[in-house]
């Protein structure tokens, strides 16, 4: 999907369901890098961005500071982040979209949590 944004692909390469994750593809062809390395770049953001909305929602929790770092521990030491961050797939932004539908529903940002479920759906579409 990326070289096809690039315009360097045929559209008969296009392979549902594939070709319903438009987003992550849509700004990987967006970056002056290879097709591969654009997503693994955007997955590593979005792992990072994952971390800080986790460490958001435990201190919306009002946790103690070492159970915060403990919850933050495991989510960095974990089987997702491991797999999703270094494999190319989207999956590694879905767990961002995840984690912000979780946090802005625990802080009633209802506007946020609709415009998020909507990309969320471009991301991956199960």
């Amino acid at each position: 999907m990326t070289d096809y944004y690039k315009g360097t692909a045929d559209p008969e390469i296009l392979i549902p369901p594939y070709t319903t994750r438009v987003l992550v593809p849509f700004i990987a062809s967006k970056l002056p890098f290879a097709s591969d390395t654009s997503i693994n770049i955007i997955n590593l953001i979005s792992m990072i961005l994952s971390l800080y909305i986790l460490y958001c929602t435990l201190v919306f929790y009002k946790l103690p500071e070492r159970l915060i770092y403990l919850g933050c521990c495991l989510y960095v030491f974990s089987f997702p982040t491991f797999y999703y961050g270094t494999v190319t797939y989207v999956d590694a932004v879905l767990l961002l979209f995840l984690f912000l539908s979780f946090y802005f529903i625990l802080t009633d940002s209802m506007i946020f949590l609709f415009l998020t479920l909507i990309l969320g759906t471009c991301v991956k579409e199960s």
